[in-house]
């Protein structure tokens, strides 16, 4: 490990992520604005009108203003836009799909109904700092009709909300290029960058006996390896990388080498920790890591889109030989802090 990595192990009795941010005064207060509308914390600028797009209100979720939504619609009304910049905290591993899944959760409610959105990655990348984000798109009668777009930046988020009635699959992807070379999230990571030294909380169930701790020590550090090796430093100031499929098989294998190498030492370990070296090693040795990661997470994780992957065969094959063990299970929650 490079001697600039320093790590803070905190063995806590559960997994205490910092709180995801929130827009929990749903409704807001509306703030008068004449000209452009300056975000007090971070400088982001929103006119009166860019392109054909008219402001239409600005609101604040918070007595500071930190928490801010700003609304457009075009000249006909036929599309709102919705930009939202808001508080993050710390960059924890999971943050920016956390985020993006309880916004999502949030249109659905309003729907009352659960949508089935077309989800990708995006990523964006400014003059000094690069952010990775999450979209989700809903159709209605083979046309966009509800966008949502999320982008960790540092200790902020960069959310945009579309409600469409007219533009098509291209006009959407022109919009939102162009909403984000007009706002630029990569400054909000300038504004407060995070800090690539890692915080490591590990969780109640990583305790069960040691065998189980030290794979789970094993396999943070690895992550945290491929991270610090392999992830650009101007990236790794918006978020935690954990979106990268190899990054999570990397962690896996070390959670194996492990118990591996150790495991003649130790001779108290329950059938929980039997059952996840089990599993995790029929796995491996079946050649499925990646499938089994892939799955996990939806397909949502960046990879070679030519690389093979047999989703349906390890699906089968998992059934057929009760593979039980899920990353759902949290052991570890890897966090960057603050950037001092």
């Amino acid at each position: 490990m490079k001697q600039n990595l320093m790590i803070i192990l905190l063995l806590i009795f559960g997994l205490f992520a910092a709180p995801l941010a929130n827009q929990s005064n749903i409704y807001g207060k509306k703030i008068n604005v004449k000209g452009d509308y300056i975000h007090p914390k971070t400088s982001m600028t929103f006119p009166v009108q860019f392109d054909q797009y008219i402001r239409n209100e600005v609101i604040s979720f918070d007595k500071k203003q930190s928490n801010v939504g700003v609304s457009y619609y075009d000249l006909n009304k036929q599309t709102k836009i919705t930009v939202y910049v808001y508080p993050a905290g710390n960059g924890d591993d999971g943050r920016l799909r956390n985020e993006f899944y309880k916004s999502k959760l949030s249109i659905d409610v309003v729907a009352g109904t659960v949508s089935n959105a077309k989800t990708s990655l995006v990523r964006h990348i400014g003059k000094k700092y690069i952010c990775n984000g999450i979209l989700g798109v809903v159709e209605m009668n083979g046309k966009p009709n509800k966008v949502i777009e999320v982008y960790e930046c540092g200790r902020w988020f960069f959310k945009t909300r579309i409600t469409t009635n007219e533009l098509d699959s291209t006009s959407l992807q022109t919009l939102l290029l162009q909403i984000n070379k007009q706002f630029d999230p990569s400054k909000l990571t300038e504004t407060e960058p995070l800090d690539s030294t890692v915080n490591v909380s590990v969780s109640k169930s990583a305790l069960q006996d040691s065998l189980l701790l030290g794979a789970v020590i094993s396999s943070a550090i690895n992550k945290i390896e491929w991270a610090d090796s392999l992830v650009v430093k101007n990236e790794r100031a918006s978020g935690f990388p954990d979106l990268y499929l190899d990054q999570h098989v990397e962690a896996l294998k070390g959670f194996l080498s492990f118990s591996k190498r150790e495991d003649s030492h130790f001779t108290q370990v329950n059938d929980y920790t039997k059952k996840c070296l089990r599993d995790l090693q029929l796995i491996m040795d079946n050649g499925f890591l990646k499938e089994f990661v892939l799955d996990q997470f939806d397909l949502l994780l960046i990879y070679p889109q030519n690389e093979k992957v047999r989703l349906d065969e390890f699906r089968n094959w998992s059934i057929d030989k009760n593979i039980t063990f899920n990353l759902k299970q949290r052991f570890f929650l890897l966090s960057y802090g603050k950037n001092k």
